[in-house]
């Protein structure tokens, strides 16, 4: 977002820098797009499946968007031995997944639709065999790894 526009939204609505922070972090997202709470993409998702319009672009907006980064990733590091899903949409909305993987054709990647569709939090591979970039679903484990780095951390002391 442009810095000029975060201001002129401040100085516009009368906006604290608290105030503003709470625009930003909490009410931007799919909740200020499709009026979600929370922005959750799975409520998101459900009413995109019911026809409504308003989460039905957001969902394309967000695949736009991920697609974006992956291919301008994959050219600046010269080629992706694989693209990873994780974390809660990665890991659990095909919805979502699928949104990404369709506008990846011109890296070589085909979305396999009923292994797509199947994974729902656990490991897995979402692109069709031919595809010239794997795309995997893997499960995240934040818990272990919060676990992992508090007792590095407790160790170095």
């Amino acid at each position: 977002i442009d810095a000029a526009a975060v201001l002129a939204i401040m100085k516009e609505k009368g906006l604290s820098p608290d105030e503003m922070d709470n625009l930003l972090n909490k009410k931007s997202g799919f909740q200020a797009l499709t009026g979600c709470e929370g922005g959750d993409c799975r409520d998101m998702c459900t009413k995109a499946d019911k026809g409504d319009l308003a989460s039905i672009t957001a969902l394309e907006m967000f695949g736009h968007r991920c697609a974006l980064y992956v291919g301008g990733y994959n050219t600046l590091i010269g080629g992706a031995d694989a693209i990873v899903m994780t974390g809660g949409i990665g890991e659990n909305s095909s919805e979502g997944r699928a949104q990404i993987v369709k506008r990846l054709g011109a890296l070589g990647i085909k979305l396999d639709k009923k292994a797509n569709e199947k994974l729902h939090g656990e490991l897995g591979v979402i692109s069709t065999k031919d595809s010239k970039i794997p795309v995997v679903v893997i499960p995240t484990n934040e818990e272990l790894m919060i676990a992992r780095d508090t007792v590095r951390v407790l160790k170095a002391k």
